[in-house]
């Protein structure tokens, strides 16, 4: 048997985390943000209670997409949480009414009911059978997509080093500086670290696909 971990985090307005206990009124609670890092899932639920400040909502999304693929190391426990966590779900207490939110909350409430262990003060540890742990799903069409940008970036900077990680975050160093992008959706999305792409490679970008569709 293997362990999956899971940390809930409080979000405040200059994005700022503080560790909180796993309960799970913490993600029901109008007047909180925070962030349910769940390995077992492989996701960062976002919840985002109705009373929470502009300043707040508008924080939690980059502080989530900064744990995106790297995970969060707990502080108090030393534990590092949620490196195979590939997936941002925004559960926004304004928007239960919607059923596909309504239905992400309780998958994300679910979490609380399972059996597990005290890892640490914050951090917890569930049980899991082998294979059960999630690994992240690969489409073709991010495989074409990703290729496009590489052979884009190219075109300007001939002598570049690609890498990519297990999550399907790649990293590209170049002259310039580093390059690190994903596919989510079918678009192509920097995270945090990459410079811009500058307006060359966006062109060609553009261009080529245009070509191939």
């Amino acid at each position: 048997m293997s362990s999956a971990r899971a940390i809930l985090l409080e979000v405040g307005g200059m994005g700022m985390i503080r560790e909180i206990l796993f309960k799970q009124n913490y993600i029901q609670d109008p007047r909180r943000a925070a962030i349910l890092v769940d390995e077992l899932n492989g996701v960062l639920w976002v919840w985002i209670g109705s009373d929470v400040n502009l300043k707040t909502r508008k924080a939690i999304i980059p502080v989530a997409e900064g744990l995106l693929g790297s995970g969060y190391q707990s502080k108090m426990d030393g534990h590092l949480v949620g490196k195979n966590c590939s997936q941002i779900i925004v559960l926004d207490q304004r928007n239960l009414g919607d059923p596909g939110v309504q239905q992400n909350h309780q998958k994300a409430l679910s979490l609380f009911t399972l059996n597990y262990t005290q890892d640490g003060r914050f951090v917890v540890s569930f049980e899991v059978s082998p294979g059960m742990m999630p690994t992240p799903r690969e489409d073709p069409r991010n495989k074409a997509l990703a290729g496009i940008l590489i052979a884009s970036i190219l075109e300007e900077s001939p002598e570049i080093f690609v890498g990519r990680s297990s999550l399907g975050v790649y990293s590209i160093d170049t002259p310039q500086g580093t390059i690190k992008f994903q596919i989510q959706d079918g678009t192509v999305q920097l995270v945090q670290g990459s410079i811009a792409l500058s307006n060359q490679v966006q062109k060609m970008f553009q261009t080529t696909l245009k070509v191939l569709k």
